[in-house]
């Protein structure tokens, strides 16, 4: 089989050429309690080239080829990089990088409301600057690649999410690598292209990327067992093992190299299974060459096998090509790694942002499951609250009860109504970490087009609708500014609640955990919001829980809004509602009063600040 293999040995192609020399990456892995181990090598200062063409970069799980791949990409967080340069056409990446390359991550990560032709204009829109490119050339430009990926029959189809039925595998895969062609980038890295895929999809795949490389593009993959169809297009493989390169080259020398060393491939193997087995030491492999010298100190050591395949590698011609030409392309005096640079993005903030918050609302409109489902959720919450306490009346100790009850029972309302808020980061963390990475937009940009997208139509809408129903149902003040002042509460109480959800979302990685979390901070402001506790009651070590508590100035600014100025009867004993705010200790002067408001505007924004800074914090 091997001999059907038609390559050259001095294959020629246009395109950019990236060089690396001394990559060493270190992962430090973490024992009890959040205690920082030792650091393990992932890869073990490797060098080589990347040439024009299909360049395949290939081992056993754990060898580390993802992680080169992701380092040569410039998507590793620098603190584990603790050597290497890396060198474009003989000059190191610039700010342009992510602007001259692009990556496709092995899982499709697209929009899954937005039809084929929209990812694609979304792309354009934020990837392609305004300066260079007309609103008619960037559709120009989607067409083209719609028309050279073969999507114009699936062009206007969503890509489909649980709930949407949308296009096929293929179709997904072709769509990601448009969303990354639509710059014409000349390198194109990809993850694992082939993986989900059926034998003759991930073929059409391949004969896709490696026509792309006659186009004068460099294409650099990682890819586990490609079939023997697939090998055949591979113009370049790096064999990789346990962090170490055992073999960089012409794929049509890959299988002549391996014969020299005494293994043979047999006739009807798949050669890249064939390399796998060899790497892992296969039972299954021929005796190697006797002529191969095998020291003392390789025999003791469990991965000799590793040792002698690298070591043999670094003695063949392959290396010495490759050495000799670092060597007349490395720039002196860099010892740290020299890819680490800061995104220069396309577009301006604001023209991200409109971009962004479209995006997100047709998301929003075409899966308005949350969006319905919390509008619902309130307005029955407030139906029920309504009935509860219908037309509370004037008369002790009736009118003081259901009313400190009422407002109680409408702040857990709004608290715990908002817990589907932690979801939001959560749900598209993986899109985001992508687009981030790839200079699609600013952090801060996408944070504030979901915040505007949130919380309009998800919490503020939803709050009126409950206040309009809780509030006359109930019989409260019937007075236009204390109608405003109740809605306003229940909304600041809302955001509060929504901006501390936020930040637990922007945290963590899965929606359980963060279910988990946020109950925590919930349960305790309830405890301490004055309701079940008489907070002058409370011991004093325990008091100062009273001012971080959501519920506290929430509950206090409904009773004074509700109480100042009412008169209720006992008997015939007239009872100002002020009486029960001075036992509780609460000032219900107009100061008074917005201080809790005051209040609730700090908690919400300090929580949201404290979210974009995590959102920032977050590693490649």
């Amino acid at each position: 089989m091997q001999g059907r293999h038609s390559k050259s040995s001095n294959l020629h192609f246009p395109g950019p050429m990236l060089s690396f020399n001394n990559i060493r990456y270190v992962v430090n892995t973490k024992k009890a309690f959040c205690i920082q181990g030792e650091g393990r090598e992932i890869l073990c200062g490797v060098s080589g080239v990347m040439r024009p063409g299909m360049n395949a970069i290939l081992g056993p799980t754990g060898s580390g080829k993802t992680s080169l791949l992701d380092v040569l990409a410039n998507r590793k967080d620098a603190k584990g990089l603790k050597s290497g340069q890396i060198l474009l056409n003989g000059q190191p990446v610039n700010s342009n990088f992510h602007l001259q390359s692009a990556y496709v991550v092995q899982d499709d990560i697209l929009m899954g409301t937005l039809t084929v032709r929209e990812n694609l204009e979304f792309s354009a829109n934020l990837r392609l600057s305004r300066r260079k490119y007309t609103f008619e050339e960037k559709q120009e430009k989607v067409n083209k690649v719609i028309h050279e990926l073969g999507l114009q029959d699936c062009a206007n189809t969503k890509i489909g999410t649980e709930f949407i039925r949308g296009i096929s595998g293929g179709e997904r895969k072709r769509c990601s690598i448009g969303m990354e062609l639509i710059t014409s980038p000349s390198l194109l890295f990809l993850d694992e292209p082939t993986t989900g895929l059926d034998a003759n999809t991930a073929g059409s795949i391949m004969q896709l990327l490696h026509g792309l490389t006659r186009q004068g593009k460099t294409i650099i993959f990682s890819i586990h067992q490609p079939r023997y169809s697939i090998y055949k297009l591979l113009d370049y493989i790096t064999l990789m093992s346990k962090g170490d390169i055992v073999y960089q080259g012409p794929g049509a020398e890959t299988i002549d190299y391996f014969k020299e060393l005494g293994y043979q491939c047999e006739p009807y193997n798949n050669p890249s299974d064939f390399f796998l087995d060899v790497i892992s030491e296969a039972s299954c492999l021929e005796t190697p060459n006797p002529e191969v010298v095998v020291t003392s100190q390789q025999a003791m050591d469990p991965s000799t096998e590793k040792n002698i395949l690298t070591q043999h590698f670094q003695q063949s011609k392959y290396y010495d090509q490759i050495n000799n030409e670092l060597k007349s392309l490395s720039v002196p005096n860099v010892s740290k790694f020299s890819t680490q640079v800061k995104h220069s993005y396309a577009t301006p903030f604001w023209y991200q942002l409109y971009i962004m918050c479209n995006r997100t609302m047709k998301n929003l409109c075409r899966n308005p499951q949350t969006s319905v489902v919390q509008v619902f959720m309130m307005i029955t919450f407030g139906i029920l609250n309504g009935l509860i306490y219908y037309q509370i009346p004037d008369t002790m100790p009736e009118a003081l009860q259901n009313r400190i009850g009422a407002f109680f029972f409408l702040i857990i309302n709004q608290v715990f109504g908002n817990l589907s808020a932690v979801e939001i980061f959560i749900q598209e963390k993986a899109l985001f970490l992508h687009e981030k990475a790839s200079g699609y937009y600013r952090t801060s940009v996408y944070f504030l087009s979901k915040i505007l997208a949130d919380v309009i139509p998800n919490r503020i809408v939803p709050v009126l609708a409950f206040a309009a129903v809780a509030y006359f149902m109930m019989g409260l003040k019937q007075e236009a500014a204390s109608f405003f002042l109740f809605c306003l509460t229940l909304s600041l109480t809302s955001l509060s609640a929504v901006s501390l959800a936020f930040f637990v979302s922007a945290s963590v990685k899965t929606f359980a955990l963060a279910n988990a979390l946020i109950a925590i901070p919930y349960v305790f402001m309830m405890v301490f919001g004055g309701f079940l506790v008489n907070l002058n009651r409370m011991l004093q070590w325990l008091s100062w829980l009273k001012w971080i508590s959501i519920f506290r100035y929430g509950l206090n600014a409904l009773m004074i809004n509700e109480l100042k100025g009412q008169i209720f009867y006992n008997n015939t004993t007239k009872v100002p509602g002020e009486m029960y705010m001075i036992e509780q200790g609460i000032d219900f002067s107009t100061w008074g009063f917005w201080q809790n408001e005051v209040a609730l505007l700090c908690i919400m924004a300090i929580f949201l600040f404290l979210a974009l800074i995590q959102l920032i914090r977050v590693n490649k």
